[in-house]
């Protein structure tokens, strides 16, 4: 095969201006949201990230851009009427399906292949997407809940993972993750989003008397002995990894490289929030679980 394109260094550059310039944008819309706005106005505005996600979504399984819409358009109504009409023991039950399809059957995808019928038909992916994406919704709602430093602290569990993997993966990786899905993901970089975590963890607890609202972390450390919120923290960055993983095997067979152009410099919405979607529900329910609140 012929040598990869490298990009030269005023595309680099340009490119990386374009994501810090959209990354600045961003945070000046989203943070007044999260922290000023009334609690239901950020959650439907998570709605509308969401309703992006599933454009993208449905743009990856081959669906025309007018298509794509009217699924975004009909994913917003079933999810408002949904919310309005289920009680949470029933949203909390297909939350748990959601972390379960996320935890046992992308995986399963992973090591023998995601099926050639699945992807031809479009329809059953299509679908999960929408089930996927109004679990994560749901759980965005219910860390709004107890605050925006909770669903924030969730986040930079997930951020920082991506960081730290970065990095670890780029100095020490030699040990190819999945080859045949991301060839630049190592399992070095696995360890470092692992030891970049843990060391935030440490921060939200070093620091948990300063914050005016409990994190995530600071949470469940006081819910739970040591071994089980270090175990916890384990599995939401295997599962940031897996929605990472996710969605470069959906990109891969649709023969693209980001989602879509939506955030210059840095792909589409799903590119950014592919890790977020299997991690935010996972949180939700286990806090739900350690508190005895699960069906609650």
């Amino acid at each position: 095969p012929p040598p990869p394109i490298r990009a030269s260094t005023p595309a680099l550059n340009s490119m990386l201006g374009a994501r810090v310039v959209t990354a600045l944008v961003l945070v000046a819309l989203l943070v007044p949201v999260l922290f000023f706005a009334p609690v239901k106005v950020a959650s439907f505005v998570a709605l509308g990230i969401m309703a992006l996600a599933n454009w993208e979504w449905t743009r990856l399984l081959g669906w025309s851009n007018a298509r794509a819409a009217v699924s975004a358009a009909a994913f917003v109504v079933a999810a408002v009427l949904a919310d309005a009409w289920l009680g949470a023991p029933a949203i909390h039950a297909v939350m748990l399906i959601a972390v379960g399809f996320w935890c046992v059957l992308v995986p399963w995808w992973f090591s023998a292949g995601l099926p050639a019928r699945l992807w031809a038909a479009r329809w059953p992916l299509i679908a999960l997407g929408w089930f996927v994406l109004a679990a994560a919704w749901w759980a965005i709602d219910a860390a709004l809940q107890r605050g925006p430093v909770y669903l924030l602290s969730i986040l930079l569990i997930v951020w920082a993972s991506d960081v730290a993997a970065y990095f670890a993966g780029r100095t020490w990786g030699r040990h190819k993750l999945a080859p045949s899905i991301s060839p630049g993901k190592t399992w070095e970089g696995v360890a470092g989003a692992m030891v970049g975590v843990l060391a935030l963890a440490g921060v939200f607890l070093a620091f948990a008397g300063a914050v005016p609202a409990p994190t995530f972390v600071a949470f469940m450390h006081a819910q739970t002995p040591w071994p089980v919120l270090v175990a916890i923290i384990v599995v939401l960055v295997a599962l940031g990894i897996v929605g990472d993983l996710f969605e470069s095997m959906l990109k891969r067979r649709a023969g693209v490289k980001d989602s879509s152009h939506l955030l210059p410099g840095h792909g589409g919405v799903f590119d950014r929030i592919d890790a977020v979607l299997p991690v935010l529900p996972a949180a939700m329910l286990i806090e739900w679980i350690v508190t005895g609140h699960l069906f609650g």
